[in-house]
């Protein structure tokens, strides 16, 4: 998917409702077409058969353009794209010209739904103990806004955050490597095998 800043995160807020909407600033406010779930979180896991879980760690991207697969697309099947199309086929009336809250929930709804499930390397900025609010790891400034970019128990230390620049990797407590960039003079034992079985090279 297009992203004009890849190293940004932007938050999939489970809390979020359009109940008014402007089409540019000093517009008049136009009442929405409400979702017929609201908030957020709980219309994507009525209509969306993923995880909240994964949506809340690959975050969401506001922009419609992007290529997917004919494979990643059929995954799912015809009938949740037909509830879609009708969730938000309810709201073609002349007074919210063409506001859908749905249509704000779905454009939050791609990314989740075609990024690559990748348990092993969610990103992270704090290690498992630590808390929202808490120091960023790493020696790094900023503090932890994300409750789950927290490393968990199985994978609890965060290796590799760069501030501003890249998120860290969770890894178990005794790999001192970061899955996600293996350095070329690992060649033998046992890091070798976990690179091995992870593809790395």
């Amino acid at each position: 998917m297009a992203h004009q800043a890849p190293d940004s995160f932007m938050e999939f807020e489970g809390y979020f409702q359009l109940k008014s909407y402007r089409n540019h600033a000093g517009g008049q406010n136009t009442a929405a077409c409400r979702a017929s779930i609201t908030p957020l979180d709980k219309w994507f896991q009525h209509f969306i058969p993923v995880n909240l879980s994964h949506a809340r760690h690959t975050g969401v991207l506001y922009n419609p353009i992007f290529a997917v697969s004919r494979e990643k697309i059929r995954q799912y099947p015809k009938s949740m794209y037909e509830a879609l199309l009708m969730e938000i086929l309810r709201c073609t009336a002349k007074e919210h010209e063409g506001v859908a809250e749905a249509g704000h929930y779905l454009e939050r709804a791609w990314k989740p739904m075609f990024e690559t499930y990748r348990p092993l390397a969610f990103k992270c900025s704090g290690h498992f103990g630590q808390k929202k609010g808490d120091p960023n790891c790493c020696n790094q400034t900023g503090f932890i806004g994300l409750p789950w970019t927290i490393c968990k128990e199985d994978r609890p230390t965060c290796s590799g955050l760069v501030q501003d620049s890249g998120w860290g990797t969770c890894i178990p407590a005794d790999w001192g490597w970061r899955e996600d960039r293996c350095p070329a003079s690992i060649t033998s034992g046992r890091a070798a095998r976990h690179a091995r079985r992870l593809g790395a090279t």
